[in-house]
């Protein structure tokens, strides 16, 4: 009879604590709030956006860099890795995700030298009225990798 009841006991106290233990963070979790964090504190802001860029709908992080001044009239563009390489592309496997919204034939050129470099976690970079910004993955690369993008990025517009 007292093993019966010590069983019911601990199986209570599973099914409480089971469920509970759902609720805690895996190591995947502290790794990217502890990346986030490191962003923030270099002046890095993080959004994180749904895209299909590859086909199939994922979540993507995208880290940017605000201008100090933003600007209206600024041409705004996204450059995205699409799945595969194809001529009508804008270079390799990766275009323009609205192709009205493209920059003049000085910047393509240089943004061309900046995707060769780039990793294949590395799924679009894009250019907005207030800031410049990368979409990555968040594996693969490390967060001086992609300071490094938006620095070239940085330095193309203010050209």
């Amino acid at each position: 009879m007292n093993y019966w009841l010590i069983l019911m006991i601990v199986g209570t106290i599973a099914l409480i604590v089971g469920p509970v233990m759902l609720f805690k963070p895996s190591g995947r979790d502290y790794q990217l709030a502890a990346l986030r964090q490191q962003a923030a504190e270099k002046g890095i802001r993080v959004r994180l956006v749904q895209s299909q860029v590859r086909g199939e709908e994922e979540t993507l992080a995208v880290y940017s860099v605000p201008f100090v001044q933003a600007s209206p009239d600024r041409a705004e563009w996204l450059l995205l890795k699409r799945g595969l390489v194809h001529e009508i592309h804008f270079y390799r496997e990766w275009d323009w995700d609205n192709k009205k919204n493209i920059p003049p034939p000085q910047q393509q050129k240089a943004i061309k030298a900046i995707i060769e470099h780039v990793n294949d976690n590395i799924v679009g970079l894009e250019l907005t009225s207030s800031s410049v910004g990368v979409w990555w993955k968040e594996v693969g690369s490390k967060l001086d990798d992609i300071e490094l993008v938006l620095k070239e990025l940085l330095k193309l517009v203010n050209t």
